[in-house]
């Protein structure tokens, strides 16, 4: 069902396209089995991302994860694939500074963590429903 696009990525990537996968989201649940399940997904995570040659993984947890498992992920994925490739996440924006949250833990928190040095970057999600949360810095 995919070949088509896993050809257009070794395309793209032929091109010096750096090509993330996302994991999340709307997918609900997909943190939750990840997590309840470690040893099984995780596998099928990493052969994906070692199989298509890609070049990191966007983590965009819409669903509640402890820090613990957010940093073991993230420790994990730098542990297999290294420095060079990009870990990224997509919270919404004001769970940056503490406020609204999808993910169900600190990303203030995370960031200091051992985790954080090997976050590449934030793409904050703004979204209207989030707009009473305030930004202090």
């Amino acid at each position: 069902m995919f070949t088509t696009m896993w050809q257009e990525v070794a395309t793209l990537q032929s091109y010096g396209v750096t090509v993330r996968m996302m994991l999340g989201g709307a997918a609900q649940g997909s943190y939750a089995d990840l997590f309840s399940q470690w040893s099984t997904f995780y596998l099928i995570l990493q052969q994906t991302l070692q199989q298509y040659k890609l070049n990191g993984i966007d983590l965009d947890i819409e669903e509640d994860v402890t820090l613990a498992n957010a940093e073991m992920l993230i420790n994990q994925l730098d542990t297999d694939f290294g420095s060079t490739f990009l870990i990224t996440m997509s919270p919404v924006a004001s769970a940056l500074w503490s406020g609204a949250n999808l993910s169900g833990f600190s990303y203030p928190q995370l960031y200091k963590s051992s985790a954080g040095p090997k976050i590449a970057w934030f793409n904050g999600q703004f979204y209207k429903r989030f707009r009473d949360a305030r930004v202090s810095f």
